[in-house]
């Protein structure tokens, strides 16, 4: 009898446990992308709050407090500045259109035609629609509505994700302040749970969060610089701006496109079709870039393959949106190197 009644207070010791554990998920759980981020923020900031806490005297909450001033400044002050930009570049964009309507658009130039396979057809057709009112005026509507949608959407976005950013910059604030704690816990519990070979995976994890960071602010620099010479090249008004918000468009994933093609459209409505043809050209490089130099300098930080990083950020984008990009080379990373370390031991017991 006895023996039948500790194993109920055990089952309901059980039942109890798992729905505390589900709880606690369903309360954290709309909060899971401001914590992930926090995390993200913490390890790649992390020697940054070490330098400061020995100028601060080891004062913790004053060296939290400089981190995650630092970052925001960082992240929300570009953000902030573009979105200002944005709303007067957006009133000349609509402006040059309704110019171009007004106008109709400008004759092909003569060398047009001369340029090799496709230069006659493109000259042909410029020169059928730059008169043709109604269909310019169709089209041009059509691209208005759309991208009228497109910005009220992409507004939306950008807003919720400014207040993630926030809300994951306030919670890295105590991560900082308390992070000497908390490492001591986790390491425990890793151990405790995992074993001896649990505290390596989760540093091998944080290495890989930094590589990432760096990556992606890597490129976004190398692109927001390149795109900004080409800008000056060209003789755009406002090169460096348009250079910056190259940065940020790469950092947020949306892509330099979203810079270039208007800059180039507004070149070609001022009738600088030279310069609008180079834009474009430079416009595409830059878009290239992201290709090559991310998984790159990603790879630099990190014993992975090439390939297992660029597979790490396109699958984790697909399969858990932007935080995937760091949540999918960490998962690659430490399978690999379980993998490795499985192979190895196999091997040396044969």
């Amino acid at each position: 009898m006895k023996k039948t009644v500790k194993e109920f207070e055990l089952v309901m010791r059980w039942i109890l446990l798992i729905l505390i554990c589900a709880g606690c998920v369903l309360v954290v759980l709309p909060f899971l992308p401001m914590l992930l981020w926090a995390v993200v923020l913490n390890f790649s900031a992390w020697p940054v709050y070490r330098w400061l806490l020995k100028r601060c005297g080891q004062r913790r909450t004053l060296a939290a407090f400089l981190t995650t001033l630092g970052i925001a400044f960082v992240f929300l002050a570009p953000f902030l500045i573009v979105g200002l930009s944005l709303k007067s570049s957006i009133h000349d964009f609509l402006g040059a259109v309704r110019g171009v309507l007004a106008a109709g658009l400008p004759a092909p130039p003569d060398w047009l035609a001369d340029v090799p396979l496709v230069g006659a057809r493109l000259s042909a057709y410029l020169a059928s629609i730059a008169g043709d009112q109604h269909w310019l005026q169709t089209k041009a509507q059509n691209m208005l509505d759309s991208g009228s949608a497109w910005f009220l959407s992409g507004g939306l976005r950008l807003t919720l994700g400014l207040i993630e950013l926030s809300g994951s910059i306030l919670i890295a604030f105590f991560f900082f302040r308390n992070g000497a704690d908390l490492i001591s816990r986790l390491q425990r519990a890793v151990e405790r749970i995992v074993g001896d070979k649990g505290w390596p995976l989760l540093v091998l994890a944080g290495n890989t969060v930094n590589s990432v960071v760096y990556g992606i602010l890597g490129t976004a620099l190398a692109q927001g610089v390149v795109a900004a010479i080409g800008f000056a090249i060209a003789r755009m008004p406002g090169a460096v701006l348009l250079g910056l918000m190259t940065f940020v468009a790469s950092v947020l994933f949306v892509g330099p496109p979203l810079i270039w093609i208007p800059a180039t459209l507004w070149l070609f409505s001022q009738g600088r079709t030279k310069a609008a043809l180079f834009v474009l050209v430079w416009g595409l490089g830059v878009s290239t870039m992201d290709n090559f130099i991310k998984p790159w300098l990603i790879s630099r930080g990190s014993n992975m393959p090439f390939v297992l990083i660029l597979l790490g950020i396109i699958g984790g984008v697909l399969a858990f949106g932007f935080i995937g990009v760091f949540l999918g080379p960490v998962l690659l990373a430490v399978a690999y190197n379980l993998l490795r370390e499985w192979m190895s031991e196999a091997a040396g017991d044969l």
